[in-house]
């Protein structure tokens, strides 16, 4: 499979995470953090029967190189999204969730597009999958806002901003690099905590 249509098949598979939205709505906090515990929990299975067992069950076309030889991103977000459900407030925690796989999603096809020729706009290719997370998040919580759930546009788009920074530099900690599938929607959605 060619680099872009992996991607896009990969962000497809991130872009799921949209229906946070509506499971923590109209479902409540108790039983979202149930799904997405659980979901994390299948992550973390999954996981450990790749990496120490041999055992595939994700196809490998859906995992980035890093992933192949590390843990999946899947994990990362699960842990991420179990962080945002029980310590921060529903809009927080969808902000994160939102800027995390759509704002994210959009970035790596983006990133894909200028790693294979076919966006060469010179140096505004550097900063495109950058606007395209940023635009993308702050589209999908704006109609969000609109149908559903009211949020402060002004800290939202700080906050998508927050995440789009974090999304473009790698964050080490010791000799270790943070997955952006946690340090996203982490920052994105306490950035909306403390600010709103």
């Amino acid at each position: 499979m060619r680099t872009l249509e992996r991607e896009i098949t990969r962000k497809s598979i991130h872009f799921l995470g949209i229906l946070y939205i509506p499971l923590y709505l109209y479902f409540g906090k108790d039983i979202t953090l149930l799904v997405v515990g659980f979901l994390t929990m299948l992550s973390f299975l999954i996981e450990v029967l790749r990496l120490k067992f041999g055992i595939d069950i994700v196809p490998a076309f859906v995992l980035s190189p890093y992933e192949i030889r590390g843990w999946g991103a899947h994990l990362y977000f699960g842990v991420a999204s179990v962080l945002l459900t029980t310590l921060l407030s529903f809009e927080s925690a969808i902000v994160g969730v939102t800027v995390g796989c759509v704002g994210d999603g959009f970035a790596g096809i983006f990133k894909s597009l200028r790693t294979t020729g076919l966006l060469n706009a010179e140096n505004l290719g550097e900063y495109l999958p950058s606007l395209a997370m940023f635009v993308s998040s702050f589209i999908v919580l704006y109609f969000v806002s609109m149908l559903a759930v009211s949020l402060d546009l002004r800290v939202l788009m700080i906050s998508c901003i927050a995440g789009t920074i974090i999304e473009r530099k790698a964050i080490k900690y010791r000799d270790y690099y943070l997955n952006d599938n946690l340090t996203v929607p982490l920052v994105s959605g306490l950035f909306y905590q403390l600010l709103s």
